[in-house]
């Protein structure tokens, strides 16, 4: 039987992206849920790009929580593609007990220059969030 997953391709509509290219960015966001992790994928490349590890973990003594992200394969070099993941994981774990308490989310997130703006960034992680609110809901 195939793990829960949810899938959606979405044009951003970024103003500068748009005047530049006359173009909306297309992105495909999917979202696979599995016993021991998640996985969501980002992408405007035919290729995986980069693929990160996302989790939680909270220490009893501070009552803090500490977000990791790490590069497994791809550009170590992009700052961004770790803000995306702490950013999303941090929203998931308002709704999802199991990434709270520590079950890791993947992502592999191939985005182009114009796909890493501001407001594509708030776009991407609503539409995923969208997606997985939906997973959770069934």
């Amino acid at each position: 039987m195939l793990p829960p997953f949810s899938t959606s391709t979405l044009s951003i509509s970024d103003a500068a992206y748009d005047a530049a290219y006359d173009a909306a960015i297309p992105i495909s966001t999917t979202v696979h849920l599995f016993p021991d992790r998640t996985l969501i994928t980002i992408s405007q490349l035919p290729a995986f790009g980069t693929i990160l590890v996302s989790s939680i973990t909270h220490s009893a003594s501070s009552n803090k929580s500490t977000y990791n992200v790490t590069v497994l394969l791809g550009r170590r070099d992009d700052d961004i593609l770790s803000v995306y993941c702490r950013q999303i994981i941090e929203k998931v774990s308002t709704f999802d007990d199991s990434v709270k308490s520590g079950k890791p989310i993947m992502f592999m997130i191939g985005l182009k220059e114009e796909g890493k703006s501001r407001g594509a960034f708030v776009e991407i992680s609503n539409e995923v969030l969208r997606l997985y609110h939906g997973l959770k809901r069934d």
